[in-house]
């Protein structure tokens, strides 16, 4: 998806979102699993505005992995 239609495009950022939360839920790899949350919150937050719905479950899931990731300040700032 990123190849055809670009990293930054909508449908790409919901993707990387959702593969992130696949990541982290079903093999608890947090550490690959930031950079795609990270990029979807920035997208989104780009593409939408920081009051879209994507842009609020893309700073949710960004938000608990980096609370899951023992990082409560930088997490709790996203909640």
């Amino acid at each position: 998806l990123d190849q055809l239609k670009g990293k930054q495009h909508p449908d790409a950022l919901a993707a990387a979102s959702h593969l992130s939360g696949l990541l982290l839920h079903l093999r608890e790899d947090l550490g690959e699993a930031e950079p795609l949350a990270r990029r979807a919150w920035e997208g989104s937050l780009r593409h939408f505005g920081p009051d879209h719905p994507r842009s609020l479950c893309a700073s949710a899931d960004l938000g608990l992995l980096l609370l899951a990731r023992e990082r409560p300040k930088e997490g709790e700032q996203l909640l």
